[in-house]
């Protein structure tokens, strides 16, 4: 069965949603309303969107997918976690409205810092804040932070400095507070606990229908049946890095890969240096990195977590040094020179910003992305 859903676009993309969806087939609807505005030599009628940033698609609610990998979307609109349906009624009264001719006007109804949910009409179910009152307003993501520890508390800063609202923190003196009835007043958590409870935390996160940005590391055999849950419509978001910088070197080491595989003199190697507080060796982005070498030297099919001479394993030599900045060097040395790649974090900014930034991707998402997804990578 078909419902109206309401479609949140990125700024002035309504009528490239609108194309797009027609091209798969997905009936749409973007309402627009006209206006005469004063040009410098004359008056002329302009068309705009009677709802900004918003367009209504009838889908089956299963085929959602479709919709949030299409070109210009954002999100698509939820309450509760649950999307939100929009009765055939109301779109048929505002074709009514457009059609007949109606004039539409705006008007100022909150004040800064007013909270509240629309209860009606095509946003029904959406909630937030009113930040400021000069013609427009923003709609805070409501974030679950999961570990809130040095890098949770970062990400806090960031979030809440672009306009987003922390609803829960999850640390270790409150993990009787991580529950299903709490977890869901989010849009979408982040997860940065421990290797131990990172799969038990993005279960429950499924079970309470919030998106999840998971950054936690060592828990990755559990990963192919967590994928396999979004499929069925979860949505989890998962980096070993969430830095810009970190992703471009893992396309940088790809590449290196690539031009150094026809040379069999050269032995790869890899050092990864971080924090006597990190848990896990070796580390995600030091097992991302394997990864991209494994794709691009067929003769490498494995790491392990100290040096060796094998032809097809890899080395990952890992050190943990008290206040280090995190460090990844990727190093091909034969007998006449040496090549190497090196990344370096200097804090825990470019990684915090990376995961409040997938948040941001995630809101109303299901299915699974990682980083190549958020930068067109």
């Amino acid at each position: 069965m078909n419902n109206w859903i309401a479609v949140y676009t990125k700024s002035r993309h309504e009528q490239v949603v609108v194309n797009e969806l027609n091209k798969i087939n997905i009936k749409s609807y973007c309402p627009m309303f006209k206006e005469r505005r004063q040009w410098s030599d004359r008056k002329k009628w302009v068309h705009f969107p009677l709802f900004r940033s918003y367009v209504f698609a009838n889908i089956e609610l299963k085929d959602n997918i479709y919709i949030l990998k299409t070109i210009g979307v954002n999100s698509i609109v939820k309450f509760q976690n649950k999307i939100s349906i929009i009765p055939d009624q109301v779109i048929e009264n505002i074709k009514n409205i457009i059609e007949g001719g109606f004039k539409v006007e705006k008007a100022d109804y909150f004040i800064k810092g007013d909270e509240g949910v629309v209860t009606s009409g095509p946003l029904k179910g959406l909630d937030g804040i009113v930040l400021d009152l000069k013609g427009d307003s923003k709609i805070i993501m409501k974030i679950a932070l999961l570990g809130y520890g040095k890098m949770g508390k970062e990400i806090e800063k960031i979030a809440v400095s672009r306009g987003n609202e922390i609803v829960l923190k999850i640390g270790a003196d409150n993990l009787d507070d991580l529950t299903q009835e709490n977890l869901s007043k989010a849009d979408v958590a982040i997860e940065f606990s421990t290797p131990d409870t990172a799969y038990l935390n993005i279960q429950l996160c499924f079970k309470s229908n919030v998106p999840v940005v998971v950054g936690t590391t060592g828990w990755l055999d559990k990963m192919d049946d967590c994928v396999n849950q979004t499929k069925a419509g979860a949505g989890l978001f998962y980096a070993s890095n969430f830095s810009v910088g970190v992703n471009v070197f893992f396309e940088l080491n790809k590449k290196l890969a690539e031009l150094m595989s026809p040379h069999d003199g050269y032995k790869v190697e890899m050092e990864e240096i971080h924090h006597t507080e990190k848990l896990d060796a070796p580390s995600g982005t030091a097992i991302t990195l394997a990864e991209g070498i494994f794709e691009k030297n067929l003769t490498k099919k494995s790491w392990v977590n100290e040096p060796t001479e094998s032809v097809d394993k890899l080395g990952i030599i890992s050190k943990r040094i008290d206040k280090v900045p995190g460090t990844h060097v990727v190093t091909y040395e034969n007998e006449i020179d040496e090549i190497y790649i090196k990344h370096t974090a200097h804090n825990r900014k470019g990684f915090a910003l990376g995961a409040v930034l997938a948040s941001e991707f995630m809101n109303g998402k299901s299915g699974f992305y990682g980083m190549s997804d958020l930068l067109g990578l």
